[in-house]
């Protein structure tokens, strides 16, 4: 009796033998993969012991990352307070960035490095599916890949096995850095504005002044009304 974990073809495989019953299994590629045959190796071979044969069943197989997303969204809703505006954001990620790059593929194939290459390639041109030919901004990827750990999490509790470890805890991404340097207007300057603001609308320099006066970030100040 035994279970071993073998690369084969670029891909991590176990070889199960057991009272006469042999099957192979490929399990995943890279660190992940090998990671997931493992875990998978050491829970078979308990059961195993136990003489339990439940998990050598023909039918076993790994889920696709559609799979996952489609029983992510069925849980994720009902066990989390999500405003109905927030899950349709994440049905929109999902089915404009997530689904066309991962859908078909096994949640074993969604390694560490092939997450980075995806965020490589929404940061380049055609990233963004509003804008043709630009990139998707970071604060939209965020958003995105925000999505992708909370369903690859959801994939490490049901499909242990598989996914042992959630891909994301090892991606390396950074957000393009924000230009600290500040250079208010001095009071000198405000002065001039309010005047020339003055002389062409009053109520357009009292608006700034109300702007200028309580630190308002530009959408609050918009949204007032007389």
């Amino acid at each position: 009796m035994g279970v071993k974990v073998r690369e084969k073809k670029g891909a991590w495989w176990l070889f199960i033998d057991y009272k006469g019953l042999r099957k192979a299994k490929r399990v995943g590629v890279g660190k992940s993969g090998k990671k997931a045959a493992e875990q998978a190796a050491i829970e078979i071979q308990a059961r195993l012991a136990r003489g339990d044969r439940g998990s050598l069943t023909p039918d076993e197989r790994v889920p696709t990352f559609a799979e996952l997303t489609s029983a992510w969204l069925q849980k994720y809703p009902v066990l989390h307070a999500i405003r109905p505006g927030t899950l349709e954001n994440y049905r929109s990620v999902i089915e404009h960035h997530l689904l066309p790059r991962f859908g078909p593929q096994p949640i074993t194939c969604i390694t560490p490095t092939a997450v980075e290459d995806f965020i490589e390639a929404k940061r380049g041109p055609g990233g963004s599916v509003r804008l043709q030919g630009k990139a998707l901004g970071d604060s939209s990827l965020r958003i995105v890949l925000a999505v992708l750990r909370l369903i690859l999490q959801h994939g490490v509790r049901r499909y242990k096995a598989f996914l042992p470890a959630n891909p994301m805890l090892d991606v390396e991404w950074t957000r393009t850095p924000t230009a600290d340097h500040v250079d208010p207007f001095t009071p000198p300057e405000l002065r001039a504005i309010f005047q020339a603001a003055r002389a062409l609308d009053p109520d357009a320099a009292t608006l700034l002044q109300v702007w200028a006066q309580s630190g308002m970030r530009a959408g609050e100040v918009f949204g007032l009304r007389p």
